[in-house]
Formats: C-alpha cells, sequence, structure tokens
C-alpha cells in the first residue's frame, strides 16, 4: 500500500474522530497543518491531561482502570473536590499528569530528517524516530511534563489536597504553554521555508 493510499485512510478516520469530538480541541490546529503537509500525517495525538487510576499507572496499560480522565485546565478548587471525592469513593489512587504527544508518519527519510531539524530548532528535545517495513518512519514528539504519584485518604489531608490541587494545575497549564509554543513556533518555521522554496523558484 502506497503512503498516499495509508494517508487518505488516516485522514478519513482522522475527519471522523474530530467530527466526533474525540480530538483535543487545542491541538486541533497543530495536527491539522502537520497533515496538510504533503509528506506527513498523523496517527495519534493527546494535548495533555491529567488521570486518576485504580492501580498503578506503569506496566501493563490494559490493566489501568481509569476513573478520572481530563484534557483540560481545572480550577484549584475543583481539583480539591475531585481528588476528596474520588478517594473517599476508593480510599487509594494514583495520578498522573501526562504532556502533549504527536505520533506521526513521514513519507521517507528526507521527510524524517527535515521535520527532525524544525522540532530541534523549536526546541522539542524529546522526540523519537523510528524506520518502519514499508520505508516510512514513525516520529514520535512528546512535552517533557509527566509525573504519577499514589494517594491513599489515610495520609491526605484537606492541606495535602489543596497543594497537589496547586501543583496540578500549575503543571497542566506549563503543559498547555509547551503545546502553544511548539505550535507557533511550529507554524511559523513553515511559513518561513515555503517562502524561501517560493523566493528560490
Amino acid at each position: 500500500m502506497s503512503f498516499n493510499v495509508r494517508k487518505e485512510k488516516f485522514m478519513i478516520r482522522f475527519l471522523r474522530e474530530l467530527s466526533l469530538g474525540y480530538v483535543d480541541e487545542d491541538i486541533v490546529d497543530t495536527l491539522l497543518t502537520i497533515n496538510n503537509l504533503e509528506d506527513y500525517y498523523t496517527t495519534s495525538s493527546c494535548s495533555g491531561r491529567l488521570s486518576f487510576h485504580l492501580r498503578e499507572v506503569y506496566g501493563n496499560k490494559k490493566s489501568h482502570e481509569i476513573v478520572l480522565k481530563l484534557h483540560r485546565d481545572v480550577e484549584e478548587e475543583k481539583l480539591v473536590k475531585l481528588l476528596t471525592q474520588k478517594l473517599s469513593s476508593h480510599n487509594y489512587l494514583w495520578i498522573k499528569i501526562s504532556g502533549f504527544i504527536v505520533h506521526l508518519i513521514a513519507r521517507d527519510i528526507n521527510s524524517m530528517n527535515k521535520i527532525l531539524n524544525m522540532l530541534q530548532q523549536c526546541g522539542i528535545k524529546d522526540v523519537a524516530a523510528k524506520p518502519l517495513n514499508n520505508g516510512t518512519w514513525l516520529i514520535v514528539i512528546k512535552s517533557p511534563h509527566i509525573i504519577s504519584m499514589p494517594l491513599a485518604l489515610d495520609v491526605a489531608d484537606f492541606k495535602l489536597l489543596r497543594y497537589l490541587a496547586k501543583e496540578i494545575s500549575r503543571m497542566i497549564n506549563a503543559i498547555k504553554i509547551d503545546l502553544k509554543i511548539f505550535k507557533l513556533c511550529f507554524t511559523e518555521l513553515l511559513s518561513a521555508m515555503r517562502k524561501l522554496s517560493y523566493n528560490d523558484r
């Protein structure tokens, strides 16, 4: 199956998931920018999230029992209430904060090198590239923010919960700022490259 055919199939899936509201709103424009490029398409993404788990968050993902998942900024007071409610119901939780992530496919090694150079110029350090059997490359772009920790009801007094809510809110805000900076830098670099290409004709 050719690159263009695979891209078309993923674009159909992407547009369907977008119409159903499955794609995080604050990363949609970045995905559209990437997917409008001839030599790339995205396969999955997340704009950053907070999740509460009933079991440890490492190991087999299929064993995770998620009781709450949020992809947006949350006010500290609401976080305190959520933590209190979930701990009261389950007595023990794992809290996980994940940064934004984008999985994309590059047509070939030249396309892979081009986008890695752009990401480097944007200050994105957590990037992985893996060759696939069909000559394409899988590229994973991530922000560095990630934390996971256990929390038990018998040690979680109101003062601790308020402190955790403050730090969680601060970190989620940092993730969203990272995403905005990445979007701005990536868009500006693309614009500059297109102008240079046009002037070289």
